[in-house]
């Protein structure tokens, strides 16, 4: 049922975000630890927040949080503590 979930917003997000803006790849793509399980976007930085079961992404460490600022993945904080 996630990945139907998951999906579902990810074609809500895109259909949202191509009508406004051109899409911008997420470098080669996201290398993680573990799993991303959702992911936000904020108007009004351009930022992309990702979440999940993770202790790196990007080769950024990080418990369960990351945000991506256009260029880079950054950890946020101590992240989540306990998530994996």
């Amino acid at each position: 049922m996630k990945p139907i979930v998951l999906s579902s917003f990810f074609c809500l997000f895109i259909s949202l975000f191509a009508t406004s803006q051109s899409i911008i790849p997420l470098g080669h793509g996201v290398r993680t630890s573990g799993l991303i399980e959702t992911m936000a976007y904020d108007s009004a930085t351009g930022y992309i927040y990702a979440g999940g079961i993770f202790e790196n992404i990007g080769g950024v460490e990080t418990q369960g949080v990351a945000m991506w600022n256009g260029s880079q993945w950054l950890a946020m904080g101590d992240g989540i503590p306990g998530v994996m």
